[in-house]
């Protein structure tokens, strides 16, 4: 039976998508997850998949067109069903008015983001402080049993550290629309990567049930793939937890702006020596300070502290990163 196929969900704050290039051509035949489009975003450059095998019977929304997130773009069915895919034609939505000139399109999306969070969301933040010796020697001695490809990085030591917190805290591994909390089984988190036209915030898909070296891997993926403009459907999507990381430059701590429709960020600044207090003597540290930004709609501040807490639990303890 002739069926829409629509223009999926882009991730929050990406309203339309440009047609770049069909793949195939009316009357061809279309196999269920098959490459159907390229679309560009604001931010990336996605491959498109058909929802359904059947003939392409219509395209709704011709090459540098614009499409709408939800927007039919075209008909899928059997053949002799054409004028079933006539009835089912809609003219696309007009194009809708470019950004200022000051920002390119990415930029005037992450602005549009940001003022959004900040306007309607009531951020509160804490702050924890994790030695890190124990970590940064677990990683070393990982790597040494592992190929160039596969070796982890600080970041990835986080994100898995991170999981790990958010089975034990899953209010935080959540959703709120301003109506509705959703708390989420699958733990998909944001990775900060910036890229020349601004910051960008894919998803590592089912991070509580990945080992540490598939974390490993899939970040690496991820980050070539945003720096080229080349990410998935599967990584563009929202998430339900993010990460920024600014422990590359000299920044020790800060504050991030959540991502909505999520309601907690954890920014990480660098590993810094510190002196520590151990046992009563002062002895050589190495401290990394991590930030979580809540939203007090859906978690409070034992919620928060909870999440900290198991964070550095999991991180001065890594054992458990190799699960």
């Amino acid at each position: 039976m002739a069926q829409h196929i629509n223009m999926p969900a882009l991730g929050f704050g990406i309203r339309q998508a440009t047609v770049l290039r069909w793949l195939k051509e009316t009357g061809e035949q279309v196999a269920e997850g098959e490459v159907l489009l390229e679309v560009e975003t604001d931010k990336v450059t996605l491959e498109i998949e058909s929802p359904a095998a059947g003939t392409l019977l219509r395209k709704l929304v011709d090459e540098e067109a614009e499409a709408a997130a939800g927007q039919p773009i075209a008909v899928i069915g059997e053949p002799g069903e054409e004028q079933a895919a006539e009835a089912l034609a809609l003219q696309p939505p007009e194009t809708p008015p470019a950004a200022g000139r000051s920002l390119s399109r990415m930029r005037a999306a992450i602005a549009h983001v940001v003022a959004a969070s900040k306007e309607r969301i009531p951020h509160f933040y804490t702050t924890t402080a994790v030695e890190m010796t124990a970590a940064l020697d677990f990683r070393r001695e990982t790597n040494k049993a592992l190929t160039e490809g596969d070796k982890v990085s600080l970041n990835d030591l986080i994100i898995k550290a991170t999981a790990l917190a958010l089975r034990r805290v899953p209010q935080l591994n959540a959703t709120f629309d301003g109506e509705r909390l959703c708390l989420h089984e699958r733990i998909n988190i944001g990775i900060a990567v910036s890229t020349e036209d601004g910051l960008l915030m894919p998803v590592v898909p089912d991070c509580g049930n990945r080992s540490l070296v598939e974390i490993a891997r899939e970040t690496k993926a991820i980050v070539e793939m945003a720096r080229t403009g080349r990410l998935g459907a599967r990584q563009a999507a929202p998430g339900t937890f993010s990460i920024t990381n600014l422990g590359m430059f000299p920044v020790e701590a800060f504050a991030a702006i959540i991502y909505p429709p999520q309601v907690a960020i954890l920014a990480v600044g660098k590993v810094q020596e510190e002196p520590v207090v151990r046992g009563g003597e002062v002895r050589p540290g190495r401290i990394l300070r991590g930030t979580l930004s809540c939203d007090h709609r859906a978690a409070d501040g034992v919620d928060a502290a909870r999440f900290l807490a198991e964070w550095k639990k999991v991180l001065e303890s890594p054992a458990a990163l190799a699960e």
